[in-house]
Formats: C-alpha cells, structure tokens, sequence
C-alpha cells in the first residue's frame, strides 16, 4: 500500500515484539526498493507496541479521507489507531481496543484482521482469522463511519466450518476476476488455501479450490 501517497508501494508489516514497522519505497512502484524500517509511533517518541504479534490492516475507519490501521495481536484482541494527521503523513496519538458488545473483541489468540463490506450493505465488517485456523465474521451493527460488533459467526465452506490448520492469516481478493471478493488464508505448515465465493448477492458461501 501507498503509506506516503506519493505514487509508490510501501510495506507495513508486524512483527513478534508487537510493533509495527513500516518500509518506505525508495525505488519506483513497479520496482520497490525497501532499506531500513522505522516503526510506527503513538506521537512522536512512543513506538506502538500491541505486546506481541502485531498483525497491521489500514483502512479508513471513519470515513474522514485518512488512512487508519487496526491490527491484531498474540492476545486474539483487535486495536484501532485513528490518524490525526493527513493521508500522506499518518500520525496517531493513542490507540483503543475495538469492542464486541460490552466486552474487548477477542477470537482466541492471534488475531489477522481484515476490514471489508462482507454482507454488501454499505457498511464496514470485520472478518478475523485465529490460532485455531478459523475466520471469525463480525457484522458491522453501527454505521460505516461508526462501525459497532455484538458477536461473530466463524465463515463455512458448505456445510463445513472453515478450518486451515492454525495460524489463519487471511485475506479477501477477487482472485479469478469474476466480480466477486474470494478469501485466502495462509496457515502455520506455509500453505495457502484459496476459498471461492459462490454466492453473487453476498460473499458467504464458499468452495475450497
């Protein structure tokens, strides 16, 4: 993704100590170049730490134009941080656990957001993978630029829970370009199991490929 907004890949990637570094491109778009990272901040001396585990997903939270990022920890818990500064040079001052209800969101143990319209009806979802191999989808029961979750359905293929092993680590794409958004998940063995949407109103029924 375009951190900077100047034309150019970046990379934003977690890491085992709960930070966040961020990889800026000093080469071209088509031919990134990444040299040292620096990791994200909470103002300007405290680096971000989600205690372990980070795993970063940006997306603009509260529709205001500016990229945000929410990211998962060992923990199973989601965090938000909403930019305070502009599009081409985040700042964040605090960060806040996303909410379930009344209680933290929590899916077990490492926690692999991805933000997106799961039921297509305008308004930001949250689907979670987890150390038990499971994808957790949260409907979003505020508005889009308030999302609000009381409780999670895990996604099925048929009739089958979807489990990839362990480690979910997941992600939405239309992998065959036929209009529809596919899932992926990597797991802990180094596979990648690609799940294809069969449903055209509403991206819930899956076959695995």
């Amino acid at each position: 993704m375009d951190w900077n907004e100047n034309g150019k890949k970046d990379l934003l990637s977690g890491d085992a100590n709960g930070r966040i570094n961020i990889f800026n491109n000093i080469g071209t778009d088509a031919n990134p170049v990444f040299l040292l990272s620096t990791y994200l901040k909470l103002g300007l001396i405290n680096d971000f730490d989600c205690s372990a585990y980070s795993m970063p997903e940006i997306a603009d939270w509260n529709n205001d134009g500016k990229k945000d990022v929410l990211c998962g920890n060992y923990a199973g818990n989601v965090y938000l941080l909403l930019n305070i500064g502009t599009n081409d040079s985040p700042s964040f001052s605090s960060s806040s656990l996303i909410q379930d209800g009344s209680s933290n969101l929590n899916v077990g143990t490492y926690a692999s957001p991805v933000v997106i319209d799961w039921n297509k009806d305008g308004k930001k979802d949250l689907l979670c993978g987890n150390y038990a191999g499971n994808i957790l989808y949260f409907e979003n029961k505020g508005t889009d630029d308030s999302p609000s979750f009381n409780g999670s359905v895990a996604l099925s293929s048929g009739s089958t829970t979807i489990d990839v092993g362990s480690y979910a680590r997941i992600e939405v794409y239309d992998w065959d370009s036929d209009g529809q958004v596919d899932l992926l998940s990597g797991n802990s063995d180094g596979y990648l199991f690609y799940y294809h949407a069969q449903n055209t109103t509403e991206a819930s029924t899956w076959e695995l490929y």
